[in-house]
Formats: structure tokens, C-alpha cells, sequence
């Protein structure tokens, strides 16, 4: 045998190593990212890699397993079907092993799906960690404020764009077109959106706060769906109503 020819299978069988190994730390990593608004916001990133960039490893190399584990099977497909083949010849028997891993599987997809404990409890932590990497009472006066053009967003915090614009040119950020959202503007600077608005804040005398944004349509996916009554209304400097 000729030890130099390129063997084809075990190069499928590294691949699907490899992509396992991938799948198995994006999995972890996108179990503990935060949510979208704090990591577009905060310009997050772990190892120099945003969250987008994440979900992209996790995604084509989801695809990349699933096409090699194809061509594994295939491949194999001879043994495969010989061992399929021989069972049916003498009889196919129900080990007590295929009965409790298929009990096992189908009660952890009822538990997941119907959110039973412990899988809950999974779940709520995940969401747990990922919402501690916002530490700020005023992360985000409206979610995805940095998708706005620079314009929609001077005039959402109430400020000139014209004097905002001067703010930041004295810091070395230019804006050339007030088409531009923060997020763009930030990553060509290589800060973040929150590090800009932050510049902004100082300079201007003036700023709205959260006190003076109300909860309209432009405050969806603020997370309000999973904040309960008294988180909200604290946000607000409410009181919330007793028997709502």
C-alpha cells in the first residue's frame, strides 16, 4: 500500500474531529455571550472575535459536520449494511442498552421541550450568565441604538448632530455621513458604541436619560418580555401596581 496517497476517509474522519472539537467551544462560548443589544452595544468580543463572528464558526461548522458525517456514512455504508443485513438474519433483538438510550433520549427531548427540571434550571443559568455582562443601570437608553444613523440617533438622545459631530471630531472620531450608524462609525475607530456615546455624554450639559424614553415601539427588544413587573417599573423609577 502506498502510504503517501492521500487517504480520503481519513481525512473525513479528522474533519469531523476537528468540527466536533469547534461545535463543542462555540456551543459553550454562545451559551455565555450576551445578548445582542449589550454585545453590539459594548462592541463584545472574546479571543478578538464579536458575537456575530461566533454565531458564524457555530453555523458553517455546524454545516461542515453535518456534510462530512454524510461521506462518514457513506464511506461505511458496506459495513453498514452488512451489519443490518446479519441482524435481520438472526433475528433482531432488543438489547436492554437500544431500550433505556432511546428512554433516555426521548425524556430528555420531553423535559426540553416542556422545560422541566433540571433542563429549566440549565436554561435560567445560561440566561443568567449571559445577562451579568450588563452591569450598567444605564446600559442602553433603546436597545440597537447603535443601528440608528448618526442622525436618528442624536436626535433620539436629544442632542445637535451638528455639535455632536464637532464632540467627536475633537476625539479623533469623524462622521462624514450622517447616514452612518454608531456601530460603523465605532468599528472604524476601533471602539465601541457605548465608548462613543460615552464621550458625548460628558460634553453635552443635556442628555436623555431612560426616565424620559418611554416603552414604545422603539424599545422592543429591550428584553421587557423577560423582566418581570417590579424590574421594569424600578427601571423607570416606578411603583408597580399591586394586583396588575
Amino acid at each position: 500500500m502506498d502510504k503517501t496517497k492521500f487517504n480520503f476517509r481519513s481525512f473525513t474522519s479528522l474533519i469531523l474531529v476537528w468540527t466536533f472539537i469547534i461545535q463543542m467551544i462555540t456551543g459553550i462560548v454562545l451559551y455565555i455571550v450576551p445578548p445582542g443589544r449589550i454585545a453590539n452595544w459594548t462592541n463584545w468580543n472574546l479571543f478578538g472575535i464579536d458575537k456575530a463572528g461566533w454565531e458564524a464558526l457555530h453555523t458553517i461548522f455546524g454545516y461542515l459536520f453535518i456534510i462530512f458525517g454524510i461521506l462518514h456514512i457513506s464511506y461505511n455504508r458496506r459495513p453498514i449494511i452488512n451489519y443490518i443485513k446479519k441482524k435481520i438474519k438472526t433475528g433482531f433483538r432488543l438489547r436492554k442498552e437500544l431500550i433505556i438510550s432511546t428512554i433516555v433520549i426521548i425524556a430528555f427531548l420531553a423535559g426540553i421541550l416542556l422545560n422541566f427540571f433540571p433542563f429549566k434550571k440549565v436554561m435560567d443559568f445560561g440566561d443568567k450568565l449571559k445577562n451579568s455582562w450588563s452591569q450598567s443601570k444605564e446600559e442602553l437608553i433603546i436597545p440597537h441604538l447603535e443601528l440608528k444613523s448618526f442622525e436618528e440617533f442624536t436626535n433620539t438622545i436629544g442632542i445637535d448632530t451638528d455639535k455632536a459631530k464637532n464632540i467627536l471630531k475633537a476625539k479623533k472620531i469623524i462622521v462624514s455621513n450622517n447616514n452612518e450608524n454608531l456601530f460603523d462609525i465605532s468599528k472604524i475607530y476601533n471602539t465601541s458604541p457605548d465608548n462613543t456615546y460615552s464621550i458625548l455624554i460628558e460634553n453635552i450639559e443635556h442628555i436623555k436619560t431612560n426616565n424620559e424614553i418611554n416603552i414604545t415601539e422603539e424599545t422592543e427588544g429591550y428584553g421587557y418580555g423577560k423582566k418581570t413587573i417590579y424590574a421594569i417599573s424600578n427601571e423607570y423609577n416606578g411603583k408597580p401596581r399591586e394586583n396588575y
